[in-house]
């Protein structure tokens, strides 16, 4: 295999080399859903309204759970796993409904096979994580007053 240095860039595709092959640093063609951009990118890859939706549904499992101070870091694992699994079961969605779900050819495009992987994980998840919701822990009125009018501590 020639090293880079011998190789020379195409003269139209900037992202290949003059013999075809790939030239680092530049994404490769394969991408076909915005899954693989977000497992490169992370949440800079999500489009606004998903990344905002995504995030109010991060809100809504910790208020579910009691907040984030109820949380072990066991738990918060959890939900960032499970917040990771629904953005990735939203684009999965998203692009069976751009492709549709059979090809031309009439079958069932690969992509929806990741689809159930991902929903399976995304329950198993929710699972650990439980349906019920969990009050939040709240002090007795003795207690706040207590701290309420104990002294400061000047330091």
């Amino acid at each position: 295999m020639p090293d880079a240095a011998d190789k020379r860039p195409h003269p139209i595709y900037e992202d290949r080399w003059e013999d075809g092959t790939q030239r680092p640093g530049f994404p490769g063609p394969a991408r076909k859903h915005g899954l693989y951009s977000f497992e490169a990118r992370g949440q800079v890859a999500l489009p606004d309204d998903l990344r905002v939706s995504v995030e109010d549904f991060r809100n809504e499992i910790v208020s579910d759970l009691g907040g984030a101070e109820e949380l072990t870091a066991i738990a918060k694992g959890y939900v960032r796993g499970l917040v990771d699994l629904e953005t990735c079961r939203r684009l999965l969605q998203a692009d069976i409904v751009k492709r549709g779900l059979v090809t031309q050819k009439g079958r069932v495009r690969g992509i929806y096979t990741k689809l159930l992987e991902t929903m399976d994980r995304w329950d198993r998840y929710a699972q650990r994580l439980g349906t019920e919701r969990r009050s939040r822990a709240v002090r007795s009125l003795g207690d706040y007053l207590a701290q309420s009018s104990s002294p400061e501590d000047p330091a």
